[in-house]
């Protein structure tokens, strides 16, 4: 089998590798698609056991900011060797729930932030992308599944060519092109494998395969944080 190669170009299009029967896969979705092959997640679910990941797969120390913050994260959002709760980005948080848990569901639903807030922005390190959380459960603070809520949707949104501005090199995305054929491999054979497929490259691509939740960290903005990532 030959080795797959991907390459980005400034056209609106997404070139998979040269075989017998050609294959095209749109980068951008087309204007009549629909927003998400994924259905519908359930509602959040009970917890039951949690769970640790290995060592190798905690975030460095050195990435997680030594200053005092004036605010603090939730306990669940904390950057912690061992957190509370294991969540892959690449899914939604009610169905990680039910196979991860690690504290009570009634916990999704406090401040993200203390004290309160009506709306923070995360940003990603070594990608130029801000995601906005407002208080979209209660109206009145950011919870905590509205952080993880939002996270999901920003990063399952297909790649924009506005999107590209600001990224460093052209390795980087070929690199993602070489996620988004794993992620879509995993589907292979499942419902939604198709139009998973024929949306492209997707943000959490960009991850390039770091996809676990590390914790929120402070920066030098009040209403800012860096997302952590493993």
């Amino acid at each position: 089998m030959r080795e797959k190669h991907v390459r980005f170009s400034s056209k609106n299009t997404f070139y998979p590798p040269r075989t017998s029967s050609p294959l095209y896969i749109p980068l951008f979705p087309r204007r009549n698609s629909s927003r998400d092959g994924i259905k519908t997640p359930p509602p959040l679910p009970t917890p039951t056991t949690p769970h640790t990941p290995p060592a190798h797969c905690r975030p460095p120390l050195s990435r997680i900011s030594s200053a005092q913050p004036k605010a603090l994260p939730h306990k669940l959002l904390a950057c912690e060797i061992s957190p509370l709760l294991t969540v892959d980005l690449n899914r939604h948080l009610g169905v990680i729930t039910s196979e991860l848990p690690g504290a009570p569901t009634s916990c999704l639903i406090e401040p993200a932030i203390t004290p309160p807030q009506t709306s923070i922005s995360l940003v990603i390190p070594d990608l130029p992308w801000i995601i906005p959380i407002s208080a979209t459960f209660n109206g009145e603070h950011v919870a905590v599944t509205d952080v993880f809520d939002s996270v999901y949707e920003f990063l399952r949104a297909s790649v924009k060519e506005e999107d590209f501005i600001g990224l460093e090199t052209q390795k980087r995305k070929e690199r993602a092109a070489q996620e988004y054929f794993r992620r879509c491999a995993k589907l292979q054979g499942r419902r939604g494998y198709r139009e998973e497929k024929r949306q492209g490259v997707k943000k959490v691509d960009f991850l390039l395969g770091r996809t676990k939740f590390g914790g929120l960290s402070p920066t030098s903005m009040p209403d800012v944080w860096r997302l952590l990532t493993f």
